[in-house]
């Protein structure tokens, strides 16, 4: 039996849900093979919800290859 895909839960920022919301947003893009900048922060504007979204929204707007590791970077650093 093949390893199922399951979808990461929403990240409200709560700083101690961080580490393992990655963890489970990376595995699930890896195994989507999402390799494309805007269909990578279509998922990340999915599954990033409340104050955490705040923050990344005017870098959601900009589809250049390195907006999806820009919003990244600020959701860490936030």
């Amino acid at each position: 039996m093949g390893k199922t895909e399951v979808e990461p839960e929403e990240f409200y920022g709560h700083p101690l849900d961080f580490d393992d919301w990655e963890c489970d947003f990376n595995s699930y893009i890896q195994s989507m093979r999402i390799e494309d900048t805007a269909e990578k922060i279509r998922h990340l504007k999915k599954y990033v919800n409340g104050e955490s979204k705040e923050v990344l929204w005017g870098t959601f707007r900009i589809r250049m290859e390195n907006s999806y590791i820009t919003a990244r970077d600020k959701f860490k650093a936030h």
